[in-house]
């Protein structure tokens, strides 16, 4: 299917047993569906269209723009380079950033021009491009994996913890997308992941990737010229690193750019206690602002007044509202996500986010979007709140 070339997806609209509320399953059972991944700005300005990762129709992975009401769709990426879920629209609704491969790559949503902004060196596409973009999209930062020290996996998470005690070498790199310049800003043995930067700019947070309870510290807050980098949240210093350690995690920024939010597990003993915590990344100031249902996801609302969180299968395996000014929270509808690793039927190569919910707002707050294999294969589901 060409780049603009229009279809539609089958809308399947079925009544949820844990609060009535309509759900929408917005791709067909036959393919495999899923949205990006949760902090990138997915939707359209109006709140009707959201990106889609799909290999409908031939099997061939491409990237759509879904009415979730119609099911109308356009093919806005073709390319069999292209991963899963790194792709992003741009507030403005004139482009959409995405990675494919070794590339960082924009297409004008106007006439379906794409061209290629970035491309990484060889020695250091252990990982494909793995971005996150300023508001404006005049910037990229990315994390990046020496090709030498990658460790592959074969079925899903085998190599999670393999990788993290290689110690690979990593790279974080901002690039000009004007130029494709890029700075690297700082290199280490260390596994790095989920760059991102603060919505004003001002500030990169990025992750030491790996266990959570293994990580010498989760949080890392860096200067976008490479200066001030500084750890977030410090271990008690009574319980250091490993198994069965306090964790941390799935860290992302208010939209208002005060702080950065993660939950928080006392330990891997805990039976599903855990808190929503916010961080100051200037004062480093915390704040525990409610415990909560155990969450594999979770993120706010443009004005910070909700949050929506996945349900851990082991928890609840629902869809989860939170009303943070009254620290209140209710399912809304299940997810029944196995979060299970699935095989890349083109490449075989294992892929461990395909059916993580990943619970996402739409602009206007009045719509969720999340991932599912709960009807057998992987789909994509909207619910209204």
């Amino acid at each position: 299917m060409q780049v603009g070339q229009q279809c539609t997806f089958d809308v399947h609209a079925y009544t949820d047993e844990v609060a009535g509320k309509t759900v929408r399953r917005i791709t067909s059972g036959e393919a495999w569906c899923r949205h990006p991944y949760f902090y990138f700005n997915m939707w359209t300005g109006d709140s009707q269209r959201v990106l889609v990762v799909s290999n409908r129709a031939d099997g061939r992975w491409r990237l759509y723009l879904v009415d979730v009401a119609t099911g109308e769709a356009v093919c806005l990426a073709d390319d069999p380079a292209l991963p899963s879920g790194m792709a992003e629209l741009s507030r403005d609704g004139e482009t959409m950033l995405y990675s494919a491969g070794d590339a960082l790559r924009r297409l004008n949503l106007q006439s379906f021009q794409t061209e290629t902004l970035y491309t990484q060196p060889a020695a250091w596409n252990g990982r494909g491009v793995y971005f996150s973009a300023t508001a404006g999209h005049t910037r990229a930062t990315l994390v990046q994996m020496h090709t030498d020290d990658v460790i592959p996996a074969k079925t899903g998470w085998d190599a999670f913890e393999a990788q993290f005690r290689a110690r690979p070498r990593s790279r974080l790199v901002e690039v000009d997308l004007a130029t494709g310049a890029e700075n690297v800003l700082l290199e280490q043995r260390c596994w790095f992941g989920h760059p991102n930067y603060r919505p004003d700019g001002r500030t990169i947070m990025f992750c030491h990737e790996g266990p959570w309870d293994l990580v010498d510290s989760r949080l890392w807050f860096i200067d976008p010229d490479g200066a001030n980098l500084r750890e977030g949240r410090k271990r008690n210093p009574a319980i250091p690193p490993g198994k069965g350690a306090e964790r941390w995690g799935h860290e992302y920024w208010l939209a208002d750019a005060s702080r950065a939010a993660y939950e928080y597990y006392p330990s891997r003993d805990d039976k599903g206690v855990t808190s929503i915590n916010l961080l100051d990344p200037d004062t480093l100031a915390e704040e525990v602002l409610m415990t909560a249902t155990r969450f594999a996801h979770f993120q706010s609302n443009r004005d910070n007044t909700l949050i929506v969180g996945d349900g851990h299968p082991t928890a609840s395996g629902c869809i989860i509202l939170v009303d943070v000014a009254a620290k209140t929270e209710r399912p809304i509808c299940r997810h029944g996500s196995s979060m299970k690793p699935y095989l890349d039927p083109l490449t075989g190569k294992p892929e461990t986010q395909m059916v993580h919910p990943h619970a996402a707002f739409s602009p206007n707050s009045r719509r969720v979007v999340y991932a599912s294999d709960l009807h057998g294969t992987p789909a994509v589901y909207v619910v209204e709140p």
